[in-house]
C-alpha cells in the first residue's frame, strides 16, 4: 500500500484531477495490514479517497468502483 500511497502523491502533481481510492478493511488484526489511522492521515492530506468496505468489486457494483480506469487488487498468499 506504501507503493501505490506514494506513486498517486507523483501522480496528483501532474494530474491534480485524478484520483486515487482505496476499497476495503483497514486496521485489521493482521501484522501486514494498514492501520486506520494511516489511512485518515492519507485522507487528511487528499492523498486517496477510503471507500469503506464492501462484499464484491466485481464490475456491475454501483459507482465508483464500476467507474474505475484501474483496479489494483492485493494478493494473498498461504504461508
Amino acid at each position: 500500500m506504501g507503493e501505490y500511497v506514494e506513486a498517486a502523491r507523483r501522480l496528483r502533481k501532474t494530474y491534480p484531477h485524478a484520483r486515487f481510492q482505496l476499497l476495503g478493511p483497514v486496521g485489521v488484526d493482521n501484522p501486514s495490514a494498514i492501520s486506520q489511522a494511516d489511512v485518515d492521515t492519507w485522507v487528511r492530506e487528499g492523498v486517496i479517497d477510503y471507500l469503506g468496505e464492501a462484499q464484491t468489486c466485481a464490475p456491475r457494483s454501483p459507482p465508483p468502483i464500476a467507474s474505475c480506469c484501474l483496479r489494483i487488487a492485493k494478493a494473498c498468499r498461504a504461508r
